[in-house]
């Protein structure tokens, strides 16, 4: 099961360092309706994890120098994700 690098940090932001989701949205350039997306995915992927005994596996960020999360790049995530399940497979 993979999860985005966007997802994590949005997860992080809000239930680990107590942001609201306005102030998380701030800190990663994105909207508040974004960084809800991105929690409630990162928290069922994590559940789902957990609960099916899954590894989770954080696949690479789009651009690291750039601190983009890939949150606006979805189809070239995409695109990576499957690459790299090829490559486990």
């Amino acid at each position: 099961m993979y999860i985005d690098p966007a997802e994590v940090e949005a997860q992080r932001l809000v239930d680990l360092e107590g942001l609201s989701q306005e102030e998380a949205g701030e800190r990663m350039g994105v909207s508040r309706g974004t960084i809800w997306r991105l929690v409630q995915n990162a928290r069922k992927k994590i559940a789902q994890a957990l609960s099916e005994g899954r590894p989770l596996l954080i696949t690479a960020p789009i651009s690291e120098e750039s601190g983009n999360y890939g949150h606006n790049n979805c189809s070239q995530e995409k695109k990576q994700a499957a690459a790299l399940r090829r490559q486990s497979n």
